[in-house]
């Protein structure tokens, strides 16, 4: 069984005492070069379990790190702790036991909305009675000094006109990205990197909508 790989530890499950005590070894050795220094680290866990009401354990011991600029997957079988350990980093599940730090902070126990970190959902959280437009800025109306330079390509784009019934997967991806971003998070700073994805598209509107978004971030 492999309990290490690049930038994460998990804890071996139901295994004998002297692999536990390789796991506490490994840990150690795993985090004395590390920081969490915000210059060196977006994002750190350390040793998270989350156990639900019903005594089911979905995450075991997991500790991982990730620079700035590092793009990490989590690849699993389904059920074995994948989104619940993106909840418990977004806030939105609490860790019942371990660390968390974003930019340095220790946030274990903070709310959502002081994490400055976002989570992108496979079901759309979108309106689909908006338009594309006030579903990026929905939330901010109240101070709109938030939306900045960006109305302005808001007001030049058709595209933020439409519907988000009327989109295509690929268009419902980059309003999901917009949002983020309207907010001002930190972690999608070189998102121009996705360039190649533009190169891909043959749709001519979803060629806008991502152009919208290099415009926006550029």
């Amino acid at each position: 069984m492999e309990i290490k790989s690049n930038n994460t530890v998990i804890k071996p499950q139901g295994l004998p005492s002297h692999i536990e005590d390789l796991y506490q070894k490994l840990k150690v050795e795993f985090f004395n070069n590390r920081t969490n220094s915000p210059d060196l680290n977006v994002l750190v866990i350390d040793n998270i379990d989350k156990v639900y009401e019903n005594g089911f354990q979905a995450v075991f011991g997991t500790s991982l790190f990730l620079k700035k600029g590092e793009f990490l997957s989590l690849l699993g079988p389904s059920g074995c702790g994948k989104t619940t350990t993106l909840r418990v980093i977004a806030g939105l599940d609490t860790a019942t036991s371990g660390q968390i730090y974003i930019n340095g902070a220790d946030v274990t126990y903070s709310e959502p909305i002081d994490r400055d970190i976002t989570m992108v959902f496979q079901n759309y959280a979108l309106f689909p009675h908006l338009s594309v437009r006030k579903n990026i800025t929905f939330g901010l109306d109240a101070n709109p000094s938030k939306i900045g330079k960006e109305a302005k390509y808001y007001k030049e784009e058709k595209f933020v006109k439409n519907k988000i019934n009327n989109l295509k997967q690929i268009q419902n991806d980059i309003v999901n990205l917009l949002k983020i971003k309207q907010k001002n998070q930190a972690l999608l700073e070189k998102i121009q990197k996705h360039q190649a994805i533009y190169d891909k598209l043959k749709n001519k509107q979803s060629k806008k909508a991502l152009s919208l978004f290099f415009k926006i971030n550029g």
